[in-house]
């Protein structure tokens, strides 16, 4: 009986916190961008970042859902025109293997986009065969905690200083 019970409480505390997570990810402040044109939103296209040659990876503090150590590259973050932000991400698995993209992330669509994988050895980008926006969905939690660290509020935010703050705080250094 007490396993049952130990069981079914530890059940619920899973689904608060899930649900809380869940909450937290979707609550957005009002939109900073409003009074801009209304147009339906376009991707504007940008030539695919460097391949990183010195990058300062900073890790991000990530729920143990999230198997791989996550890392950003803050040498190369881009805030673009279109409300894109463009990353090279860093997932390093407990044995030690890296994998490294280029990818974009849309704040207020809750979507993302991987423009380009690492050539580990040859030291380049080999670009996605499969590039186009997706929406995130509740079982990407790696890219939904990205979202939620870099856009707290729902929304790209509104300087280059604002966005390495929402890292900083989302890191495992603060």
């Amino acid at each position: 009986m007490k396993h049952v019970l130990l069981s079914a409480l530890l059940s619920l505390i899973a689904a608060q916190s899930f649900a809380l997570n869940t909450q937290r990810i979707y609550e957005r402040k009002p939109n900073p961008y409003v009074g801009q044109d209304e147009k339906a939103w376009v991707e504007v296209p940008q030539a695919l970042a460097a391949y990183p040659s010195k990058p300062e990876w900073l890790q991000l503090d990530m729920p143990v859902t999230v198997r791989p150590a996550i890392f950003v590259n803050l040498n190369d973050l881009q805030r673009g025109e279109d409300q894109v932000i463009r990353l090279t991400l860093r997932q390093l698995s407990k044995s030690g293997i890296d994998n490294i993209s280029r990818e974009g992330l849309h704040c207020s669509q809750r979507s993302y986009r991987s423009y380009a994988f690492a050539d580990l050895v040859n030291q380049r980008w080999i670009e996605s065969q499969n590039p186009q926006w997706r929406k995130l969905d509740g079982l990407d939690m790696l890219r939904r905690e990205l979202i939620a660290a870099m856009c707290p509020d729902g929304w790209m935010p509104l300087s280059d200083n604002d966005l390495t703050a929402n890292l900083q705080r989302a890191s495992k250094k603060h």
